[in-house]
């Protein structure tokens, strides 16, 4: 009985307990696929199922799209078999199945050939891989694949860059559209020029930055402090607020953070003597920096009664400027694509909704330190963003 037990661990482990709830692999005749490839060049390439050719022999990419996709590979001097590793999404032939309902059952297996192989790049071929790799990182609905493509993430969880483009499928289903052929071999490209992972050391832990500060005077005093030594700085801000929009009864700015440079980062509610240490901040001299800055202009005039002056950088409108998809500019988003950061409003999602943009939320039954922490990170993050934007943009 222990052996039986032990074997099932074993399986567990594997992401076996998994398949036995998915029941993909009845039919397949090499289900539970893994990953094949002497992965010279230490790339782990994630498509999203196999086909009916991959089934038959149980290796990945050997059907029409994935002759194509080998062909293109060795255009650049690259051999799938020889420098990569590659796996699916999903393990088994899905047949007649829909892939996306089927991604969280094989994704344990996944993560489990991640752990092992420790790529210094993953290359997501496809809205499936997508759907596996970040939506379990990213902790939510990835919206498909052009959201993603052509970004170089670099991963923090494993130290290694993520790299999504379309599937090889999509580009022959475009009849080889030049413009999805040149994007497609551009993302390649892009991913084959990272040799080195993103990180050296130990990777920070953001929240460690923060400097809660409770007490009015003593936030004011801090706030006073670093607007005294930092004339020749650059300060980014973020107000947290009890509803949407700023011109009703229930419109309070609640908390606000600071960050110089990135170097000193406090939060603190905005109440007693921080209200005048933080309009004295807002019509100061020094260069501000926001994300989407016209939401804290207007609730400056209508709550604190105030011009913000010097706005150096908007970080939504240079996401604009440097890449004009949808759905991409915000400050979550933008901070795992190119910092690698995942998303750290889980513990404040469900406080932040409400119903129209003058109901009340339900932010002041949140533990104030951990408003406090979430809006630090929001300052914080929006300064490192805009440095990497102001890189990207060669400025």
């Amino acid at each position: 009985m222990e052996d039986c037990l032990g074997v099932w661990k074993l399986l567990e482990s594997a992401g076996y307990s998994s398949c036995v709830d998915c029941g993909l692999d009845r039919g397949c005749r090499n289900p539970h696929m893994s990953y094949t490839g002497k992965g010279a060049d230490s790339f782990l390439v994630i498509g999203e199922a196999p086909g009916e050719e991959e089934d038959k022999v149980g290796i990945q990419f050997i059907g029409k799209s994935g002759q194509y996709f080998r062909r293109v590979l060795r255009s650049f001097g690259k051999d799938l078999d020889i420098h990569f590793w590659k796996t699916n999404a999903l393990r088994c032939f899905p047949q007649k199945e829909d892939p996306s309902s089927k991604v969280s059952f094989c994704r344990p297996a996944v993560l489990k050939e991640i752990e092992e192989l420790k790529p210094v790049v993953i290359l997501l071929l496809g809205g499936i891989a997508v759907e596996s790799i970040i939506g379990y990182l990213w902790g939510g609905s990835t919206g498909g694949i052009f959201r993603w493509a052509g970004f170089q993430i670099p991963c923090r969880k494993w130290n290694c860059w993520i790299c999504p483009t379309y599937h090889p499928s999509y580009v022959l289903r475009t009849n080889k559209d030049p413009a999805v052929v040149l994007w497609f071999r551009k993302h390649l490209e892009n991913a084959l020029n990272l040799s080195d992972r993103p990180y050296s050391g130990k990777v920070e832990n953001l929240k460690d930055k923060i400097e809660c500060i409770m007490e009015p005077y003593m936030a004011a005093f801090v706030l006073r402090d670093m607007l005294e030594k930092g004339k020749d700085k650059a300060f980014s801000f973020d107000f947290e607020t009890s509803c949407l929009k700023p011109d009703g009864d229930k419109s309070k700015i609640l908390a606000a953070a600071v960050s110089c440079e990135g170097k000193k980062t406090i939060a603190f509610p905005v109440v007693g003597d921080a209200v005048n240490a933080l309009k004295q901040f807002l019509t100061s001299d020094v260069p501000k920096i926001g994300w989407n800055i016209k939401f804290e202009d207007r609730w400056a005039r209508s709550v604190l009664g105030v011009d913000i002056k010097n706005w150096v950088w908007d970080g939504m409108l240079a996401t604009h400027v440097i890449d004009n998809r949808s759905d991409i500019t915000g400050l979550k988003f933008q901070a795992f694509v190119q910092l690698g950061i995942e998303p750290w409003d889980k513990e404040v999602e469900s406080y932040i909704d409400a119903d129209g943009g003058y109901e009340e939320n339900r932010l002041r039954l949140l533990n104030l330190r951990d408003l406090l922490l979430y809006n630090g990170i929001d300052a914080l993050v929006t300064y490192l963003l805009a440095v990497r934007q102001r890189k990207l943009l060669g400025w």
